[in-house]
């Protein structure tokens, strides 16, 4: 059992460990515990055939208190996706669009590394250019020539419909005083985000 026991190393440290673990150690149980929600994502993105959960404090206000266990899937993004399709279900359809944004936003960049799309190194704050965005990624993945499972039409097509829904419907949810944007345009980001990781996968 290991508890937060890599939270002190970097990232360039924690993957060999995680490289480590599912070489060597694939003959025994492994329970990887962690706080930091930027280290289980990466480690469930680099760890095959692992079960992955979040958990979460349960009712303090019940007898026995009890957590809740949420099983979630090796893939960040599409993990996203489904909570946003979850709440699609309840009345916070603003915060279904949210995690949409969180997965397009994911996706972008997990796509460029996919793809082999070098991407410019900037210091910040150190230069008045702000950090890499999300557009600078999805303008990046612009110029990548397509493959036979993902022609090129299709590519362009898919970036063309999730550049819109960014703007439209992504972007204003994440920002206070949103606006009233229908449920089904909230639907149509979330089935752009799923097609778009559907051809990132197409090699």
């Amino acid at each position: 059992m290991l508890d937060d026991v890599l939270i002190g190393l970097d990232h360039s440290n924690r993957l060999p460990v995680l490289e480590v673990l599912d070489a060597k150690f694939a003959d025994w149980q492994i329970v990887l515990l962690t706080h930091d929600r930027n280290w289980f994502d990466l480690a469930r993105s680099h760890l095959s055939g692992w079960k992955c959960v979040e958990v979460y404090e349960g009712d303090a206000a019940a007898t026995a208190p009890m957590p809740i266990v949420r099983a979630t899937q090796n893939r960040p993004a599409r993990a996203l996706l489904e909570k946003a399709k979850e709440l699609m279900q309840t009345p916070y359809i603003e915060a279904a669009a949210n995690y949409t944004r969180q997965a397009f936003e994911l996706g972008v960049r997990t796509a460029c590394e996919a793809k082999g799309i070098a991407m410019p190194y900037r210091v910040y704050p150190k230069t008045d250019k702000p950090p890499l965005q999300a557009q600078d990624f999805l303008d990046k993945l612009k110029a990548w020539p397509g493959s036979t499972k993902a022609p090129k039409a299709d590519w362009d097509a898919a970036l063309a419909r999730l550049e819109l829904l960014k703007n439209v419907v992504m972007n204003p949810y994440s920002h206070p005083s949103a606006p009233n944007i229908p449920k089904q345009e909230v639907q149509q980001a979330i089935e752009a985000v799923a097609h778009f990781l559907e051809l990132v996968a197409q090699k």
